[in-house]
């Protein structure tokens, strides 16, 4: 068993190694395969701290035990954690693409959507799906150009397609992509 005064990137690790064999490719981040999204979770939250995420975290190889404060494959901590992060992350690159592009959003919620990628509102309110934090980085990039063009233009007209195109290098790749695997996630 790992002793509990060990380094966190040596108890990671060895999360990792373990958890390489039961739950490879089955995570993804920002359209990376992970073997362990709490080690993002580290890496990438602000506001998070590392020993209220995790607690004390022990291995056993033998019996192929891990202990921590939470359920690490709970798919419930996993959904409440890409929530948080999706939060985070698609709120600053919508603020930073909405800043470099000069479209303007009323307000962003992060939801739950079964059938949509996200949604703009006529008050220019910006609804986005929370699983987009699967997606690579163009795919969210993509559709955060997409709802922002629909603060000037509410229809998929020639004229949106036109602004979008000019502001979106990859339209093509990402409706692919989202096509492809986007039903998936």
């Amino acid at each position: 068993m790992t002793s509990v005064g060990q380094s966190k990137e040596d108890a990671n690790e060895q999360i990792k190694d373990f958890l390489s064999g039961i739950n490879e490719n089955k995570h993804l981040i920002k359209g990376t395969s992970i073997n362990n999204i709490y080690k993002k979770a580290k890496e990438n939250l602000k506001n998070e701290n590392y020993d209220e995420l995790f607690g004390k975290v022990q291995i056993n190889s033998d019996s192929k035990v891990i202990t921590t404060k939470k359920q690490l494959l709970d798919k419930t901590v996993q959904e409440c954690w890409y929530k948080a992060y999706a939060k985070e992350f698609i709120t600053d690159r919508i603020n930073f693409l909405s800043s470099a592009l000069n479209l303007k959003y009323n307000q962003l919620f992060i939801r739950t959507q079964r059938t949509k990628w996200g949604n703009c509102t006529a008050d220019k309110n910006i609804s986005l799906n929370w699983k987009l934090i699967k997606c690579p980085d163009y795919v969210i990039d993509y559709v955060c150009r997409h709802e922002l063009c629909h603060t000037k233009i509410m229809n998929h007209g020639v004229q949106f397609k036109t602004l979008l195109n000019s502001l979106c290098p990859n339209v093509d790749k990402a409706q692919k992509w989202l096509t492809d695997y986007g039903y998936c996630l």
